[in-house]
C-alpha cells in the first residue's frame, strides 16, 4: 500500500495510519481489506465469493449487531439491546455480544454512522485519522456520533486484526440535485464553510429502495418514489429515475418533520431571538431541540408515540396536538415530494414507527386521496413487513416495508473490489 492510496470514500491515509493499516491487512480474514472504492454502493466488481461481517448499527438508546454470512445478505444472528435495559451501559452489552461471536470467524465489521460531512461517503476503511474525523463530527450528531464511536473502540479492543469499515447515513444523499443541496443562504457558506443538505437516514432510505428494485423489477428505477422512514427519528426522501432528488432532512438530524424529542423544520428567527434576549443559552438551546421537543415537548407525555396514541385516547389534549401535528407534517412533506417529481409511483412506510403502528399510517394516508394515494384499512390494520396496502385501483402503490439498515451496511461492505 502507498501513501497515494485513498482510504475508502475518504482522504489519503496518513503515513502514521498506513502502518496499523498493514498490521492488520491480512487480518483473520486472509486477503487484504479493500482500500478504494467509489460512492456507496459500489458496482462494477463482483462480491468477495464468501465473507462473515458483524454490523453494529448504534443508536440514542439502543444496540442491535447482525452477523452475515455468504452473499444472501440473510442475517443467521441478529439482536436489538436497550441502553435503558443494561445497567453496565454499552460495555455490558458489548461483552454479551462479543461472547456470542467467539464461534465465528469474522471477515470483516461494518459500523453505521450517523454523519459523514463532506469528506466520506462511500464504505471506509477506519484508520486512526478517520476516527478523529469522525469524532469531529459529533458537533453535528450528538446523539448518534458518539455512541457509535464508543462501539467502534470496543470492538477494535475485542476483535483486533480485523478490517472495520464505516458506513454513512449521509452518504446515499453525496449527490443531490445542487437545487436541492443547496440553502439560500450567502452562497459562501457553501462554497467555503460546506453548509449544506447531507440527508440521513440513507442507509434505510437505500435498503428501501433496493427492496422495492427486487420487488418491482426495472419499473422501480422508473419510478416516482417517496420513503417515509419514521421512528424516534423521522425523514422523507424522494427517489426518481433511481435517484434521490430531495430528503427533509437538513444540514443536521434536526431538521425535517416532527420527531419524537426533535422539532423539525422551525423558523431561525425564534433562535435568535431567544439567544439575543438571553431567554436562553447555546446549551440549553441545543439541549432542548435535541432532548426535549417534538413528541416529547408538545405533548409533556412521552416521546413513544404508543404512549402519545394511549393518551390522546384518554383524552390528554396536549397529546392529541402531538399526534396530529406528527401526522400533518409527514402528510405535508409527502405532497412535497410529489411535486418536486411531478408525480407518485409508489410510497414507502419503513422505521419503527412507519412498519408497525397501524394507526399513523391510517391518518397519515387518510388525507392523500388526493395525490392517488388510496389505502384498503383491512390491509393496513393486517399489515406484516413487507407487504402492500393500497388498494388495487389506487395510482400510488403503498408498502409497509421492514428497515433493513444492518443488511445495506453489510451489502456495501461485500460490494467493495477484494483488492
Amino acid at each position: 500500500m502507498s501513501e497515494g492510496r485513498q482510504c475508502v470514500g475518504g482522504s489519503p491515509a496518513p503515513a502514521s495510519d498506513l502502518l496499523i493499516i498493514k498490521k492488520s491487512a491480512m487480518g483473520r480474514a486472509g486477503r487484504p481489506p479493500p482500500t478504494n472504492a467509489g460512492a456507496f454502493p459500489a458496482t462494477g466488481h463482483d462480491p468477495v465469493p464468501f465473507m462473515t461481517i458483524l454490523v453494529f448499527n448504534v443508536g440514542s438508546s439502543s444496540v442491535k449487531f447482525s452477523l452475515f454470512q455468504g452473499n444472501e445478505l440473510e442475517p443467521v444472528l441478529s439482536h436489538s439491546h436497550s441502553l435503558k435495559e443494561a445497567t453496565g451501559g454499552r460495555e455490558e452489552i458489548f461483552s454479551e455480544i462479543s461472547a456470542q461471536m467467539d464461534t465465528f470467524r469474522i471477515d470483516a465489521i461494518g459500523h453505521r454512522f450517523v454523519h459523514g460531512g463532506s469528506e466520506f461517503h462511500g464504505p471506509t476503511l477506519i484508520s486512526p485519522s478517520v476516527r478523529i474525523k469522525l469524532e469531529q463530527l459529533s458537533q453535528l450528531a450528538p446523539l448518534h456520533q458518539p455512541p457509535a464511536l464508543q462501539i467502534l473502540d470496543l470492538a477494535f479492543e475485542r476483535f483486533p486484526g480485523i478490517p472495520q469499515y464505516a458506513a454513512f447515513d449521509t452518504g446515499f444523499f453525496f449527490d443531490l440535485p445542487l437545487e436541492s443541496q443547496i440553502y439560500p443562504v450567502p452562497f459562501e457558506w457553501y462554497e467555503i464553510h460546506h453548509i449544506r443538505r447531507f440527508g440521513f437516514h440513507g442507509l434505510s432510505h437505500k435498503a428501501s429502495w433496493s427492496r422495492l428494485a427486487e420487488l418491482a423489477g426495472e419499473e422501480a428505477s422508473r419510478s416516482k418514489i417517496v420513503i417515509a422512514h419514521l421512528g424516534s427519528g423521522c425523514s422523507l426522501c424522494a427517489i426518481q429515475n433511481g435517484k434521490p432528488v430531495e430528503t427533509t432532512m437538513g444540514f443536521t438530524p434536526l431538521d425535517g418533520v416532527m420527531m419524537g424529542t426533535r422539532p423539525g423544520s422551525l423558523d431561525p428567527g425564534i433562535l435568535l431571538h431567544l439567544l439575543r434576549n438571553g431567554i436562553k443559552t447555546l446549551s440549553e438551546l441545543e439541549e432542548e431541540l435535541q432532548s426535549r421537543s417534538g413528541l416529547l415537548g408538545v405533548s409533556g407525555v412521552s416521546s413513544d408515540i404508543r404512549n402519545i396514541l394511549s393518551e390522546a385516547d384518554a383524552g390528554n389534549p396536549r397529546a392529541s396536538i402531538a399526534r396530529d401535528q406528527f401526522c400533518q407534517s409527514i402528510r405535508g412533506e409527502i405532497a412535497s415530494l410529489t411535486v418536486r417529481m411531478g408525480g407518485l409511483d409508489h410510497l414507502i412506510f419503513t422505521g419503527g414507527i412507519g412498519t408497525n403502528s397501524v394507526e399513523i399510517r391510517e391518518r397519515i394516508l387518510g388525507n392523500l386521496s388526493p395525490l392517488g394515494c388510496d389505502f384498503d384499512a383491512t390491509e393496513n390494520a393486517t399489515a406484516v413487513p413487507d407487504c402492500k396496502i393500497s388498494t388495487p385501483h389506487s395510482k400510488v402503490q403503498i408498502h409497509v416495508f421492514e428497515s433493513r439498515e444492518e443488511v445495506e451496511i453489510a451489502r456495501s461492505i461485500v460490494q467493495l473490489p477484494p483488492n
